[in-house]
């Protein structure tokens, strides 16, 4: 170690020469005097080092002249300290002198007091010696590349096997078993050889390895077990009996193999014992030891294994690989003296692999000598093995004393790391070259030099791989036990660290005061606080290390005590101590070369941090994004080392000094700091990270200018103006030779940029780094790049030539689950394949480049491929081929077809009433509604006109009377029709002249309302003209009217003899339509048939059509085909697509490419680009292509084109009504013409439709009912209309009901007799006995586009927003509009496509032929105009003179056409807009819509995308129905308020939050407000009176959470907060909220989240339905939850709550038949019998750790849903699904819905 010292303060001395030649003028004569004798003790020390039989005199002197050194190393440093801080305060040349004298003085007095005595003792003993001074050649470390050998495992074989046969057999307890051996034997090496193993990792879902170190720390080894089932989650809170309570509970019903590595001594066995679930007997343990009394005390079937030796055979293989890396290698000299070498190590496999880098090291030096020095080594490991039974510590020593003097203090210094470390590479490098350890080498920079000494210790076994990065370069490392037992023995003889520990005193700590004189460095792993509170004083200490198993706070005050009380510092490695703020008395370290903090809220490096002028290496953990450098970077001379995790911001101003030179690294930079300022100084910067918005970094030179920056890291922060697309400019450094880009979402066509960079060898792309379908590389070559890396892409078609990656080696895919596939030609020179999270064609491409790659002829240059797969890519291997798709509902029957856009009234039957007659009476209805509402909203306006209110009011009832009597009478002739068409259109007009009498007055009212005096004139001149307006109506439009009806009712009634009679209500109030669950009837030999077609094996592409008449289930028998389970398994991905009859063949490509890329917008593409794409896609996959309802040859072979013939794994599956298609499309086989459905089928599909089940028909409805069946023909979409009619007859009529069903038989056979299409017949029977408020509704439908997905929501919406709703007595008027959908539903005149977990609906859609029936109810009454392009060129339909006339408008394309023409409906009412995919649209547009369409109530615009908030909109004072979506909206104006009729508002936006300048409580009718951000409300604008009648606000945030709210909302139902919630649990807000039912909180990321805080009892007393989602809770504090009576509803989502165990305590959540539980890290979840006692639905998602699901919960269980869940949770779901198809007692008991996603059903296969 001496000799090290002196080499060392030699180069010191060099350094300060060159780096304080200021300071030491004056001083030189000292210094070289100084350096001389420092070059005598180097020789002598040399020369010694050849003698190998040291006496202790000559270790006495050795260790004389390292204490020299040491003293004059710690006075040089001294005295520079003091002439830097004079130097600091003055810059007076003079002064300067005067400091060059003290230094001259003080280095005098060092070397005459320390130095001179000691050479001439040295000079005595080496004439003693006989020893010659003469100058020796310097034994610096050769230039020589080390490199790293992979491990090998030899021996063990037989014993593996016998130990896994043991560990894999059936137990009925927990089985423990120990491997016993000497230190060195292997004991390890063969418990990770079992532990890899694949049958072990098979075998067992859980494998957790714990390394148990000599000081024994029970709750680190808990901890650890812990990471395995919750690696995120911190709990280190728990207190010990919490820990071990949890740990046993994680494994208690676990299949685990938990090794336990080197435990030391019976009494942490017995603390471990603890933990362990002793009655699980699929658990089994591992354990190793060099102590036989624990093998002995933990045995419970087999007695311990005792380790074998090596034979000899197995020690000279084993020898042999580590010196040639190979056996049969070693030429034929060495091979006597080799064998001799191994026999003597004694079968010790450590003792063997040490050896073995000596004799490596050896060949390397002097591979001529090779032979004479294995000789000299063989004696000398005969000489250490006969002086000692401690055989391997002296080969360590062998080994130690072989290494170059650099590489000694290196090798030693790995004592100080605790046992069993993971080092990082960059730290131990950064150690070694602060402490002084590294000496430069020629053509190398001192980091590559300490690499080169890092990989010469593992190449001569001397340090252990743990980690290496995809290129195989050291990432982290370990020393082996004894190794570092060794290290350690020298560490304490030498005085070289002090580990700070608890003494056997209670309160003190070692090493004592006394003690700290003497320390070098400092090593804690504890106690850190303790000791600093003592406030020491080490006066030579240069390093602090703190090496803590977890981070810990430490106060601000304790940092303080380090530079006071240790001057010398040198390093400070504080990364896990969490700091409050930066230590501000660090910077008095002047001597500090390494420094790392953690400070958690960082915002500055201050000023003062520039005093630091030796600090070489800087790293600063925080958890800010930015912080402000306000030091002056460039006076940091040493600086060669900045890293931190936010982005620096350099002070721009601070930039005159000229350092800089010297740093090689700078992470991360902020891009406004990437200026010339940085590129002029830090011209040798070699890597560079930069993290922020990065658009700037490419629109200037900056990175050009880096001629030595090779490695470059881009990381681009989320932001509204992310580079999206930006083409790459040609910038970059001209040596780059690793990039890193990450979140930059470029495209990747402008990849070929990075093509140009001929030095580029490794490209690693994360998180959307390139952004697109497709990455075609054409004719760009990555020329020399080895490493390629894709980490987290959209990316679906990777294109690649066979020159492309000429010279790749190492290629990363991971987290592209869109990619098909990966490029054969690329796996040409690969050696190492690595994916996962990948879709299983790439999984199969990547074996296929494996198996390539196996089948080429051998060569002795190519190193074989090496495959690696992760977990999830795995499973997809193992059971490759299946993907399950999500439930989708299907509906029986087709399109239907529409002539000349209606559908013609010809050939109906007389008594069934045209539509145009319920039209009119549902008008009046809604008129008379509306009045209502008028007279209570503006009572102050129409004060003068209340009798002509009255009136007006009089004259409608007496109409809607007229017209329902009229409805009776079967007999309707034109005359009538004519008459009910006037009283519609006066209707309307009367409605158009109330809303402009009421627009102008409250216009008016706004204009004077702030003039007090005039607010009374205000109103009654609106009254009076309002009066006068309501007084024409009646007596020019509506008297005549009524006069003409009467003189028609009293002929009609005189003539048919008709008497008036009321019928029963078809008040919605008074039943309840429950929604019936789709049941396919029939089709089961059809369906076997097509089946058995699709799956058999072909030499191309197979097409099979389906071929029938509209309506006979052609859709209903694909999708039973399609949901089937041999088809499921059979083909890896299906496709459904609907072809609607415009066709259009991009939107179909789209909806094929979805299955592939489900969220990049393919918008973009050309037709050309989006067809080859999707030929891609599907080129290679076994696939099913579902093609419903194909209309026309034409579009059939639009299809075909893009389909891949040669494709032998393909099928495609055509439904269609033209046989002409069906023959078109044939392959192998003739169209399958659908049968009609037998009679016995057709009465059983009735039945299910009517009652639900079979055999539940009353005896006395049967004959009819079979009558019934066998008039619809065997049509299935014909029975299912008529089923809806009948069971609602059923409903109404209970007392007559087989007469009414009598009478609909007459029906049915009329309607089928006067008409071949019979379906729109039916569908007329079931529109006429609709409800009067119901017909609107469904007439409504036809304004949706074709096969259009209507969200539930939405269609209440705009129902009640048209006025087509109907208040009901106890119901709200949402409740109302849902009833309407789900009667629609169960007349099957509406079809449910989605629901939500409790069966509500959340979509639907409308059969095409039910649609057409809408739609020429649309065309007949003019209620909707479609904007689309008429035949003449750039004209759009309707006209001008059409508009005028237009009550509703509806857009699919062409908006922004329409909008440029300036036009103007005077009374359109609606604007929906329903387009396939978001648009953008030019504001100015927007202006143009308040000035043509006044009377607009309903803009849905939600899939258009707007720039701003549309001021003009609030001109629409009328609208009741508002959807808008704006990107990037910031505030809603406050003018909003105007919209006083504004009853739904929902606004989209990607903004985090909003800002409600309006005063939301003015607007009155305002009932439903629902936005994507968080909303705050101006707290200031709070003094309106409304509130009432809000019923659901969505979201807001907790800042707006105030009493004004649940003043003011007090009917509110409906509440979503968003954002920081704590404070919202502090405060009774909630409880305030008496009406709210339903509730959701979702936490935003912030550093100041709920993270585990109590929840507090104080939600709303009648909540129903709660959702919390991010929150980070204890599920300890559910018990909050359950304690709301109330609850029905429960979702917990992303980490709602935390923490590995969930204990469910009886008679709790009583109410409760929703839980959702959606990514938890929960692992073990315990219930009681009666906990949940009344659930019904179970979903639980993305719970990879969890174990099971309590089978208790069973027990009422409707539906459970499981998917993104562990092996052992699917079996627990199908064990209670088994228990409940056992008989149970209750015969109206649901049967169990077990539904399974793909990943879930993957693992049930695989079980």
């Amino acid at each position: 170690m001496a000799e090290a010292a002196v080499a060392f303060l030699q180069e010191q001395m060099r350094e300060v020469v060159v780096a304080y030649a200021d300071l030491i003028a004056g001083a030189e004569r000292e210094f070289d005097l100084l350096k001389h004798n420092l070059d005598s003790f180097k020789d002598f020390l040399n020369q010694m080092a050849k003698n190998k039989k040291k006496d202790e005199s000559l270790k006495a002197l050795e260790r004389r002249i390292r204490d020299a050194v040491y003293e004059v190393e710690d006075s040089i440093d001294t005295c520079l300290t003091k002439a830097m801080a004079l130097k600091a305060k003055s810059f007076i040349r003079h002064r300067i002198g005067i400091k060059s004298a003290n230094l001259a003085k003080e280095v005098r007095a060092i070397r005459e007091q320390t130095v001179l005595p000691l050479v001439e003792d040295v000079a005595k003993f080496a004439i003693a010696d006989g020893a010659k001074g003469g100058d020796q050649p310097p034994t610096e470390t050769p230039k020589r590349v080390t490199p790293i050998r992979q491990n090998r495992v030899i021996g063990f074989d037989a014993e593996e096997a016998d130990i896994i046969d043991h560990l894999t057999q059936s137990r009925d307890k927990l089985d423990v078993m120990s491997i016993v051996g000497i230190p060195g034997q292997g004991k390890t090496t063969l418990a990770w050889k079992i532990y890899q193993n694949k049958s072990i990792c098979t075998h067992f879902p859980i494998r957790i390895w714990v390394s148990i170190s000599q000081v024994f720390n029970s709750k680190d080894v808990f901890l650890q077990i812990l990471k395995m089932f919750s690696p995120s989650l911190d709990i280190s809170s728990l207190d010990d009996d919490e820990l071990v309570h949890t740990v046993r509970d994680c494994l208690e019903y676990e299949r685990f193999l938990l090794v336990l590595d080197d435990v030391w001594s019976v009494d942490a066995w017995e603390e471990i014992q603890k933990v362990l679930p002793f009655n699980n007997g699929e658990g089994k343990v591992l354990i190793t030891t060099r102590e036989k009394d624990i093998g002995n005390k933990s045995r419970v079937y087999r007695d311990p294994h005792n380790l074998k030796f090596l034979t000899p055979e197995e020690s000279w293989e084993l020898l042999q690989h580590e010196v040639f890396g190979a056996l049969n290698t070693c030429p034929d000299n060495l091979k006597v003296i080799g064998e001799q070498i191994a026999n003597k190590c004694g079968g010790v496999p450590l003792m063997i692999v040490v050896i073995g880098g000596i004799l490596y090291d050896q060949l390397l030096d002097s591979p001529s000598e090779g032979v004479d020095e294995w000789r000299t080594i063989s004696q000398s490991v005969s000489e250490a093995l006969q002086h000692s039974a401690k055989h391997i510590t002296q080969v360590v020593e062998l080994s130690y004393h072989r290494l170059p003097d650099d590489l000694r203090e290196c090798f030693v210094f790995l004592g100080v790391f605790p046992e069993d470390y993971e080092i990082p590479a960059k730290m131990l490098c950064g150690l070694w070259i602060s402490e002084g350890f590294v000496l430069p080498r020629k053509g190398r920079s001192i980091e590559e030099s300490a690499e080169e000494n890092m990989n010469d210790l593992i190449s001569r076994n001397l340090l252990k791989v743990e980690k290496t990065n995809h290129m195989g370069k050291v990432k982290t490392c370990r020393v082996h036990d004894m190794i570092r037992a060794f290290c350690i023995s020298i560490i304490k003889d030498e005085n070289l660290c002090d580990e700070v520990i608890p003494s056997s005193e209670i309160g003190e700590l070692e090493p004592s005061a006394s003690q700290l004189q003497k320390s070098r460095r400092l090593c804690f792993r504890s106690d850190l606080s303790t000791f600093l509170s003592k406030n020491p004083s080490g006066p030579h200490v240069r390093s602090f290390l703190c090496f803590y198993e977890r981070s810990v706070k430490l106060e601000s005050k304790h940092l303080e005590v380090i530079p006071d009380g240790f001057r010398k510092l040198r390093i400070l490695e504080s990364k896990c101590i969490i700091s409050e703020q930066f230590p501000r008395k660090v910077v008095e370290l002047v001597h500090l070369r390494y420094l790392t903090l953690y400070i958690e809220t960082l915002e500055t490096l201050p000023e003062a941090i520039t005093q630091l002028w030796n600090l070489q290496s800087l790293v600063v953990e925080t958890k800010f994004r930015l912080i402000t450098m306000k030091a002056n970077l460039w006076r940091m001379v040493r600086l060669r080392y900045l890293k931190t995790r936010a982005a620096i911001l350099l002070d721009s101003i601070k930039s005159n000094s000229e350092a800089g030179q010297n740093l090689h690294t700078l992470k991360r930079l902020a891009p406004e700091s990437c200026t010339d300022v940085v590129s002029k100084k830090a011209v040798n910067l070699k890597s560079l990270g930069i993290s922020g918005k990065l658009d700037s970094i490419f629109e200037k030179n900056f990175l050009e200018k880096l001629h030595h920056l090779e490695k470059l890291k881009l990381y681009e922060q989320p932001s509204e103006d992310m580079l999206h697309g930006l083409p790459l400019r040609s910038c970059f450094p001209p040596n780059l030779k690793r990039l890193t880009l990450m979140n930059t979402s470029f495209e990747w066509k402008h990849i070929s940029t990075l093509a140009m960079i001929k030095t580029l060898e490794a490209l690693k792309l994360k998180d959307n780094a390139f952004v697109g379908l497709s990455w075609n590389l054409g004719s760009d070559t990555f020329q020399n790049l080895q490493l390629l890396l894709i980490e987290q892409a959209d990316l679906v078609l990777w294109d690649a030539t066979p020159g492309s990656f000429p010279n790749l080696r190492f290629l990363v895919v991971n987290i592209c689950e869109n990619l098909i596939e990966i490029p054969v030609c690329v796996g040409t020179k690969l050696e190492k394949l690595e994916i996962e999270r990948v879709r299983p064609s790439l999984v199969q491409s990547a074996v296929k480049i494996e198996e390539q790659r196996k089948q080429r002829p051998p060569s002795k240059y190519e190193v074989p491929l090496k495959l690696i797969v992760g977990p999830v890519a795995a499973a997809f291997m193992s059971s490759y081929g299946v993907k399950m798709m999500g439930s989708v509902h299907g509906f029986p029957g087709i399109h239907a077809k529409v002539d000349d856009g209606h559908l013609s009234t010809k050939g109906r039957p007389p008594w069934i009433a045209h539509p145009v007659i319920e039209m009119a009476e549902a008008a009046v209805t809604f008129l008379l509604e509306q009045l209502k509402e008028v007279v209570v909203a503006y009572a102050d306006l129409i004060g003068e006109a209340e009798s002509e209110f009255e009136q007006l009011n009089h004259d409608l009832d007496l109409l809607k009377a007229f017209l329902k009597q009229m409805a009776k009478n079967k007999k309707k002739d034109e005359m009538l029709k004519l008459l009910k068409r006037r009283i519609r259109v006066v209707v309307y007009e009367v409605e158009d002249t109330i809303d402009t009498c009421l627009t102008k007055a409250i216009q008016l009212k706004a204009r004077n309302h702030p003039i007090l005096g005039c607010l009374t004139d205000t109103n009654n001149s609106a009254g009076l003209a309002l009066a006068k307006e309501v007084r024409a109506l009646i007596e020019q439009k509506l008297a005549p009217l009524y006069k003409d009806a009467e003189k028609f009712a009293i002929m009609r009634i005189i003539a048919d003899g008709a008497r008036i009679a009321d019928e029963p209500s078809t008040d919605m109030s008074t039943r309840d339509t429950l929604i019936s669950q789709n049941r396919v009837i029939g089709f089961d030999a059809e369906e076997a048939e097509i089946i058995d077609h699709l799956t058999q094996s072909r030499d191309k592409l197979d097409v099979m059509s389906i071929v029938g008449i509209p309506g006979q289930g052609k859709t209903t028998l694909a999708w039973k085909i399609y949901q089937n389970k041999s088809i499921c398994t059979h083909f890896h991905i299906r496709i459904w697509v609907s072809i609607s009859q415009v066709f259009n063949s991009k939107d179909v490509f789209l909806q094929i490419l979805k299955k592939f890329s489900s969220t990049h917008d393919t918008s973009s593409l050309n037709d050309d680009e989006l067809a080859q794409t999707v030929h891609s896609c599907l080129k290679n996959e076994k696939f099913l292509l579902v093609l419903d309802d194909v209309w026309s040859v034409d579009a059939w072979k639009k299809i075909q084109a893009v389909l891949p013939s040669d494709n032998v794994e393909g099928k495609v599956l055509i439904t269609t009504r033209e046989k002409a298609v069906g023959e078109e499309s044939k392959v192998f086989t003739t169209p399958h013409y659908l049968n009609l459905l037998a009679l016995d089928k057709s009465w059983e599909l009735l039945q299910h439709e009517v009652f639900g089940d079979l055999n539940k028909c009353p005896e006395n409805l049967k004959a009819i009912g079979e009558q019934i069946a066998n008039k619809c023909d065997g049509v299935p979409l014909m029975i299912v209309l008529i089923g809806g009619i009948l069971k609602t007859k059923l409903l109404n009529y209970r007392f007559t009901v087989e007469q009414e069903w009598t009478t609909i038989a007459q029906s049915v056979s009329e309607a089928l007799q006067h008409r071949a299409k019979h379906i729109t017949q039916v569908v007329e029977l079931s529109y006429h006995i609709l409800p009067d408020d119901l017909r609107e509704c469904f007439v409504f439908l036809g304004v949706f586009p074709e096969d259009y997905e209507i969200p539930a929501k939405m269609l209440c919406g705009l129902w009640i927003s048209e006025g087509f709703v109907l208040p009901r007595r106890g119901r709200s008027i949402e409740e109302s509009a849902e009833e309407n959908m789900n009667d629609l539903i169960s007349r099957n005149l509406l079809k449910v496509e989605k629901t939500n977990h409790m069966g509500k609906v959340k979509t639907c859609r409308v059969h095409d032929m039910i649609r057409a029936f809408c739609i020429s109810i649309i065309k007949d009454e003019n209620l909707c105009d479609e904007v689309i392009p008429s035949s003449d060129i750039g004209e759009l339909e309707p006209s001008g003179s059409q508009l005028q006339k237009s009550r509703r408008l509806c857009f699919r394309s062409d908006l922004s056409t329409f909008l440029s023409k300036n036009p103007s409906g005077p009374h359109v009412r609606s604007f929906l807009c329903f387009y396939e995919r978001s648009v953008k649209l030019e504001s100015k547009y927007l202006a143009v819509i308040p000035d043509g369409f006044r009377k607009l109530r309903i803009l849905e615009f939600k899939c258009i995308e707007l720039e701003q908030f549309p001021g003009n909109v609030v001109k629409l004072v009328h609208l009741r129905y508002l959807t808008l979506y704006i990107e990037t909206l910031k505030a809603i104006p406050g003018s909003i308020t105007q919209l006083w009729n504004l009853q739904s508002l929902v606004v989209e936006t990607k903004s985090p939050s909003i800002t409600m300048k309006a005063d939301l409580w003015r607007m009155v009718r305002l009932r439903y407000l629902k936005t994507s951000a968080a909303i705050f409300l101006d707290s200031t604008k709070s003094d309106g009176e409304a509130g009432q009648n809000l019923h659901t606000l969505k979201r807001l945030a907790p800042g707006s959470c105030t009493d004004v709210v649940s003043k003011k909302a007090v009917n509110l139902k409906s509440l979503g907060i968003s954002g920081k919630l704590a404070s919202i649990f502090e405060n009774n807000f909630l409880q305030k909220l008496h009406h709210l039912q339903n509730l959701k909180l979702y936490e935003q990321p912030s550093e100041d989240m709920l993270c585990g805080r109590p929840l507090r009892s104080r939600f709303p007393p009648n909540l129903k339905r709660l959702t919390l989602m991010n929150t980070s809770l204890e599920w300890k504090h559910i018990s909050t939850l359950a304690m709301i009576k109330t609850l029905e509803a429960l979702k917990l989502k992303d980490n709602a709550f935390v923490g590995v165990t969930w204990n469910l305590g009886s008679d709790t959540f009583l109410n409760l038949q929703l839980l959702l539980i959606v990514q938890a890290d929960l692992f073990r979840w315990k219930a009681m019998p009666g906990a949940c006692p009344n659930l019904r639905f179970l979903v639980v998602k993305k719970c990879e750790n969890l174990q099971a699901i309590p089978e208790c919960l069973g027990t009422n269980l409707e539906t459970l849903e499981i998917e993104n869940v562990r092996s052992d949770l699917v079996q627990s779901a199908v064990k209670i699904e088994e228990q409940q198809k056992q008989p149970r007692p209750s015969k109206n008991e649901v049967p169990l819905k077990l539904i399974v996603g793909p990943v879930a059903a993957a693992l049930m296969r695989q079980a």
